[in-house]
């Protein structure tokens, strides 16, 4: 539960740049939120790593969902674009040419952070109902 609840943030503050176009009142709380995005962005990005590796064990034994490998791919996918900035002064900032191609790779990827977090949130909202509706019929 915390761990959607995690997901559904990140993927909002994500989707910030599309959202604020919707809602004034959602973009003043996800403002509140910006200073916490490399925190977030790791969490998420932490999860998704985990997740993926439970999902690759669960594949092994012949598990398989469309729905929880979107939202691991997508987990993954947007915790790093949420802490690609601190990642990059952590990483590339000891050489000026990876440096470089780091803010050319993220203006790159800029344009689909926000439609991968409002997919993010949606799926991950999404996914948890259907849990919760498979645990309730057991």
């Amino acid at each position: 539960m915390i761990e959607t609840v995690i997901t559904v943030i990140a993927g909002l503050l994500a989707g910030a740049s599309l959202l604020k176009r919707f809602s004034k009142d959602a973009n003043q709380y996800l403002q509140k939120l910006s200073p916490y995005q490399t925190f977030i962005g790791l969490a998420v990005l932490a999860l998704g790593l985990w997740n993926l590796i439970q999902l690759i064990r669960l594949m092994l034994h012949g598990g398989f969902s469309v729905m929880s490998t979107a939202v691991v791919g997508l987990q993954v996918v947007v915790g790093f674009l949420l802490c690609f900035g601190w990642l990059g002064q952590l990483l590339f900032s000891r050489s000026p040419e990876t440096e470089a191609k780091s803010k050319v790779l993220q203006q790159k990827l800029a344009p689909y952070q926000g439609v991968l977090g409002l997919v993010l949130a949606v799926l991950a909202v999404f996914n948890l109902v259907q849990q919760m509706r498979a645990f309730a019929h057991l």
